[in-house]
């Protein structure tokens, strides 16, 4: 490969956020980093576009929809490919891998302009807490979760929201607060290391924004078993992915399939740096 790669990152954090420099050192030296909306930057110029900490994209997906259409159509070397980019971005992808035989937290989808009674789809369901969110979001922005007392207060806010976004509807899961959720890395479809994360107190959102503890534990062997199930379900060459799952009474349940810019937690495994950049330089070649 003689055309140096390049990160794609945002504008606040225009050297990468800390954990995918880690990734640098195992790269050929002449890798470059890009903001991914910087007009200026000629794509086509790389060998290689890594998608890494592009984390403004999801308030700009129209934007960031049309700037994966020309990297497409310029024949630009994306990890992970566009069309795979382009079907993570909405959540509605979780649909598609329950279909599959994935399991997932029990989600109600609700169109955008639809009218929907939350307290009714709650005693429906039989969900005495629920969380809210847009199927278009990361880093549990618009996020919330409603006790039973809550919910029919709620409804006045999920009409204002419906006339601007699709929502998904689903049970809040006590495992996330007691156990926290765990994330499990993925290389080329190969398992390389997990973490847990556990909310802050009074938290249910375990985002490092909001607080939430990253530990550096190891699952079971079942565990891993499962996640790299759920993968293979998925069946998608890949160069990265992370399998976002709670465990409940031993079964794991599919809380998202990250394939766009997910934190990968490199720091958890003294090898994981290299596994990626090896990942990386297999998927390119």
């Amino acid at each position: 490969m003689t055309a140096p790669l390049v990160f794609a990152t945002c504008k606040a954090y225009p050297r990468l956020d800390e954990d995918s420099r880690l990734v640098l050192a195992h790269l050929p030296a002449e890798t470059q980093i890009a903001i991914w909306n910087d007009p200026t930057i000629d794509w086509m110029r790389y060998g290689g576009v890594i998608i890494r900490s592009i984390w403004d994209y999801h308030h700009h997906a129209s934007a960031f929809s049309a700037w994966l259409d020309e990297r497409e159509a310029e024949g630009t070397r994306l990890c992970n490919p566009a069309p795979m980019l382009r079907w993570n971005m909405n959540k509605t992808y979780l649909r598609d891998l329950e279909r599959q035989g994935v399991p997932i937290v029990p989600t109600v989808w609700l169109g955008r302009g639809e009218v929907s009674d939350l307290r009714a789809i709650a005693q429906q369901q039989g969900w005495q807490e629920v969380v809210v969110k847009p199927i278009i979001s990361a880093s549990g922005e618009n996020t919330w979760r409603l006790r039973h007392s809550d919910i029919a207060a709620f409804q006045p806010r999920l009409e204002r929201l419906l006339t601007a976004y699709d929502l998904m509807v689903q049970p809040f899961i006590p495992e996330i607060i007691d156990e926290g959720e765990w994330s499990f890395i993925f290389f080329n479809g190969q398992y390389s290391h997990a973490v847990r994360k556990q909310p802050a107190p009074g938290e249910f959102r375990s985002q490092s924004e909001r607080g939430g503890r990253v530990i550096f534990d190891q699952p079971t062997a079942a565990m891993i078993q499962q996640a790299q199930r759920m993968l293979q379900q998925f069946n998608k060459p890949h160069t990265y992915a992370r399998v976002d799952v709670v465990n409940r009474d031993g079964q794991l349940l599919l809380m998202e399939l990250e394939l766009i810019e997910p934190e990968l937690y490199l720091r958890a495994d003294e090898e994981a740096p290299a596994r990626f950049a090896q990942a990386i330089m297999q998927s390119l070649r």
